[in-house]
């Protein structure tokens, strides 16, 4: 599982930029995860928790100054369950998980392949 998100910029050519300061706030939920970061050049930032939407900022910095800020979305992938059990029974099986504590997701697909037919369903 990765919880990480590559952010890259292009800097102004016509000025310079001492330092970045990198906010993001999680949408859609009150006293959510937000964090802000001061970094020299482009980072990954891997604290994002997953299956969450995050707001983010990015602004320059150049001699104690701040620059207004560049504010997009980031949506993270939510984590993959975790199998509990997988029971065979006849004409099916018995299958049942748990997800990360820290993922939110809306629903599930099981997606399975037979090893008779190498039919896929859903």
């Amino acid at each position: 599982m990765t919880r990480e998100v590559t952010l890259t910029w292009k800097d102004d050519e016509i000025y310079t930029q001492d330092h970045y300061k990198i906010f993001y706030q999680e949408v859609e939920t009150f006293n959510g995860d937000s964090r802000t970061k001061v970094v020299k050049d482009k980072i990954d930032v891997n604290e994002l928790y997953p299956g969450r939407n995050y707001s983010l900022s990015l602004s320059a910095i150049s001699n104690g100054i701040e620059s207004e800020p560049t504010i997009t979305s980031i949506a993270t992938k939510p984590a993959s369950p975790i199998i509990e059990e997988l029971q065979p029974i006849p004409a099916g099986f018995i299958i049942s998980w748990k997800s990360d504590v820290t993922s939110r997701q809306e629903k599930y697909t099981l997606l399975y392949n037979r090893n008779d037919t190498y039919v896929k369903s859903i």
